[in-house]
């Protein structure tokens, strides 16, 4: 006869918590949101005024909620954003994203590639 099985709890018990991770941000998510940004930052403007790819990027994050602060720089002559980074987005969340850059796009007249090799053209 075999002994009895040993416990790997050592009789004490433990309390489990299974909780689903979210997957981040996809590749293609993140080249469209770049594509996208860029292609915004050719065509629209905020203010009467053009932004790069990263100003917008850091304007779609905050208009969704993420904190984004701006920060000087070290010869004091502008102003960079810093904070939410995209890359800690869900696949959810960037979709959030990716669907405020194309409606707020549209809605200042930007003309997207329908793919985003198209915008490597």
């Amino acid at each position: 006869m075999s002994a009895p099985p040993q416990s790997f709890t050592g009789g004490h018990a433990y309390k489990m918590i299974v909780d689903k991770e979210k997957q981040t941000r996809t590749s293609e998510q993140n080249r469209k949101m770049w594509a996208m940004l860029t292609e915004i930052s050719e065509q629209a403007t905020l203010r009467d005024q053009r932004w790069d790819p990263f100003q917008w990027k850091a304007i779609f994050m905050q208009e969704l909620g993420y904190k984004v602060e701006v920060l000087p720089t070290l010869d004091e002559k502008s102003w960079f954003p810093c904070g939410h980074q995209s890359s800690k987005l869900t696949t959810v969340q960037m979709a959030e994203l990716i669907e405020l850059m194309y409606a707020e796009g549209t809605q200042r007249g930007v003309k997207f590639a329908d793919d985003v090799t198209d915008h490597a053209r």
